[in-house]
This record gives C-alpha cells, structure tokens and sequence, in this order.
C-alpha cells in the first residue's frame, strides 16, 4: 500500500518595513511610547513583542501591523532589542531609543484645539519621556518638565504624566486662560527641547 508524505506548509517570514511613533507616525522612539510596526505579518492573530528580551505589552496586532509599547524602564540614548513573534516565526531588530520623542493622537498633522476661557484642556498623547515615582494621587509625573504654547502663546501646564488607566499614554493638562476668546487655536508642547508635530 502507498504512504502518502505531505510537506509542511512554508510559512513566510516575518517582515518589518518601519517602526513609527503609533501618535504622529514619526521615527523617534522614546521611553513610554505606543510603537507601531508596520510590514508583513502573515496569518498574524495574537503577536508577541519583546523589548531587551522582555515581554512587553501588545495593544493590537493584524497582518501589516503591530502596536506595542516601549517600556519606561528603557533609558534614552542607546539601542535596544525588539522582538516581535507571531503563528510560530519571530522577527528581531535594533530600535535607536531618544530620551523624548512627544507626539500628540490628533486626526491631522497640525494640533488644533477649540477651547473656551478658563477650561483645563486635556491633551493625549505619547513619547513624552520617562515618568517619576506615583505621587499622593497614584499616578506618576513626567520627569521632564512640559511647555505649552496656545495660538503661539505660553500657557500654563497644571498637569504632565500618565494618563490613568492607558499604558504608554501621556495626558497634559493646560489650563486657557480667563481673557481667551473662544476659538480654534494651534497648540504645541515641548519637552525635552522636543517639540510635538
């Protein structure tokens, strides 16, 4: 009687065009940022990541794309190894790491806020650094401190660090001043010497 051999399936590789800042699509990867990989991931459902040969975490995976964080614990200024595996193939690589990359999530490469006087305005994003100790509240500060500018004019920062609940989200208060006319304003921070898009 005849035995019938099948071959294994040739599974393709992994592939990994670029490694982005997930907020402005950047190349500057600090510590505390949200990374997305984008290449050919094939028959990719759950992925795994790792940064130094640590695991660390994935928010969402597909076949061209993979999001992961950086973590805090990665100092800037130095490379470090990233790992990224998925259905039974891995990929490896070296990711320059700067001490601050900011980046804010907004629809448009310009940041444009529409406030009112007074309001404290919370903005979100990532790559704004390394974060301190948790203070009395429980959530940790950035340990750089962050400038803001509304219509090209300095604004006060009540608050910049972590966004409660959100791994590799920064959240930075600005508190608009009582004499602002209500509108639509461009908005920049600055951290580090680093200014966001």
């Amino acid at each position: 009687r005849r035995v019938l051999f099948r071959s294994a399936p040739v599974l393709s590789p992994i592939a990994v065009d670029s490694i982005v800042n997930a907020a402005n699509a950047a190349a500057g990867i600090a510590p505390n940022t949200i990374v997305h990989a984008v290449g050919t991931f094939p028959l990719c459902g759950v992925a795994q990541a790792t940064v130094d040969n640590i695991a660390t975490t994935v928010f969402s995976s597909s076949n061209t794309q993979v999001d992961f964080l950086m973590p805090g614990s990665v100092a800037g200024g130095r490379s470090a190894a990233v790992g990224i595996s998925c259905a039974g193939r891995s990929w490896q690589g070296y990711l320059a790491v700067v001490a601050v990359a900011p980046a804010v999530f907004t629809p448009s490469s310009a940041i444009l806020a529409t406030v009112t006087a007074g309001q404290i305005l919370p903005v979100y994003g990532t790559g704004f650094g390394s974060l301190g100790p948790p203070g009395a509240d429980g959530l940790a500060r950035l340990l750089l401190p962050v400038t803001a500018t509304l219509g090209g004019q300095p604004v006060t920062v009540e608050y910049a660090g972590e966004a409660a609940g959100f791994a590799g989200v920064q959240q930075i208060n600005i508190a608009i001043p009582a004499k602002t006319s209500p509108g639509t304003y461009p908005l920049q921070l600055t951290v580090g010497g680093a200014t966001t898009q």
